[in-house]
């Protein structure tokens, strides 16, 4: 399993796999995002991640 520019092999049911996955700064993420997105709600789910 080698990472290298986003690129991951994996062995998949016996079968070799590949999986590309694009990494994104917070900064690019929000310059390119088409859709609004909002969390509500989050603060009263906290503590069941042991923050807050």
């Amino acid at each position: 399993m080698a990472l290298r520019d986003g690129v991951e092999h994996h062995a998949v049911r016996a079968r070799s796999a590949v999986l590309r996955r694009l990494r994104l700064t917070p900064e690019q993420w929000r310059e390119h995002r088409s859709v609004p997105v909002e969390i509500d709600g989050l603060p009263a789910c906290l503590p069941w991640f042991g923050l807050g």
